[in-house]
């Protein structure tokens, strides 16, 4: 379950998930990757360009409370 709502949120934050279960990427206006986050059991992992990073964190900590 906790998955399941993982992905609710993370698509209301623009994200799409990849082929791969739990991998998720984030794109810009231009269609370029900034962001790729991992899910991995009731945890996650990201990676941002340097820029968006903080921004991005932030949204994701409004959502996971």
């Amino acid at each position: 379950m906790w998955y399941l709502r993982a992905v609710e949120l993370l698509e209301e934050l623009k994200f799409e998930e990849l082929m791969c279960k739990a991998t998720f990427i984030r794109r810009d206006s231009g269609g370029s990757v900034v962001a790729i986050q991992c899910l991995h059991v009731d945890d996650g992992f990201i990676v941002a360009d340097k820029g968006e990073l903080g921004r991005i964190k932030k949204e994701i900590e409004g959502k996971f409370t």
